[in-house]
């Protein structure tokens, strides 16, 4: 994550089957499979984080590899369920029935919301950007996309994220805490990428703020992952455009900005729905039946 606005369209009821949050049982008495989170975490970090010795070396172009979230859900995923598990886990990613405005919203919103940060850049001093410069605005079309296809891409971090330990954190708590503390958790993964300079410090703020943002999308699509990718790409796409646009202490700026309007848009989501972001998700009643879900968007 390198570099998120409102939609008038009516979401469907946002109801989760339990057994997409839950998964399956843990097949059997292992540690691993009794702290799936955990497991998930910790693999997270240690699988993304393999690459920053070759990197130092100058033997890979990334200390990061993105897709490590991604592996490591796969790998608990079937360290706790099985095949069943697995199965469980990528019918969630796969949840495209969500709106055609959701789609919108996630691929157009990134490009306004920078689009504003730029704005705002200008109005507290920035250089303005030359005429040749956005010009090229075309190609936030183009780098979005790649973001999307590119497996190995920032935007494949969400079926980890999004796909697997956010799901799993809304079963004991409340959007409010899990987003808290997947924020912390999101913003110390991409600590080798600021030790490296690869990106500023100052973006650190911008991917607490934005896990907020990321939530409020998936409370709203019925926790669809392919929305969570393609709002993921587009905000990599524009932010490459926009961010682009600027150097040095202008470009520092850009960051601070982006957090500033990233926890802007999380207030609004927060405040216009805030019984549901405090509520933790009432108790299933039975494990085991697939008829039982819990209500994330409508509170009673």
């Amino acid at each position: 994550m390198r570099t998120h606005v409102t939609s008038n369209q009516s979401p469907p009821p946002n109801k989760i089957d339990s057994a997409d949050l839950k998964g399956a049982s843990p097949a059997g008495g292992s540690f691993l499979a009794r702290h799936p989170l955990m497991t998930f975490f910790v693999l997270a970090f240690v699988i993304s984080w393999l690459p920053a010795i070759p990197y130092a070396l100058d033997m890979f172009p990334s200390p990061v590899l993105p897709t490590g979230p991604f592996l490591a859900a796969v790998i608990t995923a079937a360290i706790v369920g099985g095949k069943a598990g697995l199965r469980s886990y990528f019918r969630r990613l796969f949840r495209w029935r969500v709106g055609i405005g959701w789609y919108a919203l996630a691929l157009l919103g990134p490009v306004i919301g920078l689009a504003l940060v730029a704005y705002l850049n200008v109005l507290f001093g920035a250089a303005a950007p030359s005429a040749t410069q956005l010009a090229g605005w075309s190609l936030i079309g183009s780098a979005t996309l790649t973001f999307v296809l590119v497996p190995w891409s920032g935007a494949w971090e969400e079926p980890g994220w999004r796909g697997y330990a956010l799901p799993s954190m809304l079963q004991s708590q409340s959007p409010l805490v899990a987003s808290t503390g997947l924020g912390i958790v999101w913003t110390l993964w991409h600590v080798p990428l600021f030790v490296a300079d690869i990106i500023p410090w100052q973006d650190a703020p911008a991917v607490f703020t934005f896990s907020f943002v990321f939530t409020a999308m998936y409370l709203r699509t019925r926790g669809s992952v392919l929305i969570a990718l393609l709002l993921h790409a587009a905000i990599n796409g524009a932010g490459e455009f926009f961010i682009g646009l600027f150097e040095g202490a202008d470009r520092i700026r850009m960051y601070w900005l982006m957090a500033a309007v990233g926890a802007l848009i999380a207030v609004v989501a927060i405040l216009s729905n805030s019984e549901l972001w405090r509520r933790s998700p009432a108790p299933l009643e039975d494990a085991d039946s697939k008829t039982v879900v819990t209500d994330l968007a409508s509170p009673s």
